[in-house]
């Protein structure tokens, strides 16, 4: 137990020491390096801390390499916060994306009209597989293992649609959208229920971008931006228990064992340990190649699925898969450094755009965060595939809304 201590000890002290370098350098509470620093923090060490005060966290977490991934998340975050440290400005964009303010009415008529139809596509899926969900009694992950491919794809694409479209119409409108335009709201409320239904977390994430919006106006204290964590944090822990049906009395297990990433990688970090060749890189040109659509060609298993046979063939529900994980399955502790720095340069790079307040790295960083967060618990294929598709959904529903026109200006 005395390495576990001090391999959390050594963790804590390294998202500290990282957090309060971001902020004397930015003076900003929600700078990526603070934010992402701590939800990954959350994500990574809540069951080791379950582990060490003695409760009960995950049988198939293997306890023997819990202070070794420990130390491996240790090193994910410093790589993370090193480009924060390091880049200090971003070259200008020459060319911006833009909505001339006549055009916007119509831009706002289509954003209502294309949040109806995709709207009323998924309902009328949902409603072939809705006497699943009502009647089987059964947890979400079991009805999920009952639910057909077509409508899982349609899911997938229906959550990644709104996290995309909800960013544009941030970018765009703003946070007082709910106000203005009736259609967008209805649709967005609609959305809202239809994930309580499928008992869906991932719209809490939405709240990420908002937040966001707000501090960029006006920088939030550190006390404000603790309580609407923290509200979200029980709020997604109070949907967890729907999603699976299981009533806890122990509300710091509840807590600290949400979306842990440790059952991933002590496992990987054990088979590699009894000998499972490391894969060099192999699985993120397998996650490349398969950006293709997958009933047009596929490369391999995904991660999440090859965890899944590899820990338990027979289990009725998945286990997703850890980013750092698959840094540390391709190239061990090197794959894990070199994966979070890139993760780094990227947010600090789109921080730093954000903070010009242009119409395409507005939609980017507040696409990407909570994307990110999303994506934790999933791997290199979920990652790309979520930036290739908010790309292209970013540019194609603007110009959709513009008459099948892009208006781009010089900067300033």
């Amino acid at each position: 137990m005395t390495q576990e201590i001090w391999s959390l000890l050594f963790y804590t002290i390294i998202c500290i020491v990282g957090s309060l370098s971001c902020y004397i350098t930015y003076r900003d509470y929600l700078h990526p390096g603070i934010l992402l620093t701590w939800i990954y923090y959350y994500y990574t060490a809540g069951s080791t801390i379950l582990y060490i005060l003695g409760f009960s966290i995950h049988p198939g977490i293997r306890t023997y390499y819990i202070a070794d991934a420990t130390m491996v998340s240790s090193f994910a975050i410093i790589s993370f916060i090193l480009p924060s440290l390091i880049i200090r400005r971003a070259k200008e964009s020459r060319n911006t994306i833009f909505i001339p303010e006549y055009i916007k009415p119509q831009a706002y008529r289509i954003f209502g009209l294309l949040s109806l139809a995709i709207t009323l596509i998924i309902l009328i899926c949902f409603s072939f597989v809705a006497n699943t969900y009502f009647n089987s009694g059964l947890a979400k992950n079991q009805i999920i293992a009952l639910m057909p491919g077509w409508f899982l794809t349609i899911h997938y694409i229906y959550m990644v649609f709104w996290m995309s479209f909800f960013a544009i119409i941030l970018s765009v409108c703003g946070i007082k959208f709910l106000k203005r335009h009736l259609l967008l709201s209805l649709n967005f409320f609609i959305f809202i229920g239809y994930c309580l239904v499928t008992r869906e977390r991932d719209f809490v994430l939405f709240f990420i971008p908002i937040l966001l919006i707000m501090n960029r106006k006006k920088k939030m204290s550190i006390f404000k931006i603790f309580i609407f964590m923290l509200i979200v944090l029980f709020f997604i822990t109070g949907l967890y228990t729907l999603k699976s049906d299981e009533i806890s009395y122990n509300l710091t297990e509840l807590l600290l064992n949400q979306g842990s990433t440790l059952l991933i990688l002590t496992n990987i970090m054990s088979w590699i340990d009894d000998g499972m060749e490391l894969e060099y890189g192999a699985t993120y040109l397998n996650s490349i190649i398969n950006l293709i659509p997958s009933f047009i060609y596929r490369e391999g298993v995904p991660l999440i699925h090859w965890f899944k046979e590899n820990y338990n063939s027979t289990s009725t529900v998945g286990y997703g898969f850890s980013l750092e994980a698959e840094g540390y399955l391709n190239f061990g502790i090197l794959g894990v450094i070199l994966t979070f720095l890139l993760i780094g340069i990227l947010f600090q790079t789109c921080y730093l755009k954000f903070q010009k307040n242009t119409l395409t790295w507005n939609y980017i960083y507040l696409f990407l965060t909570p994307y990110y967060i999303y994506a934790i618990r999933g791997d290199s294929l979920m990652l790309f595939k979520g930036l290739v598709y908010g790309v292209f959904l970013f540019f194609f529903i603007l110009f959709c809304s513009q008459g099948l026109k892009l208006y781009i200006k010089r900067c300033s």
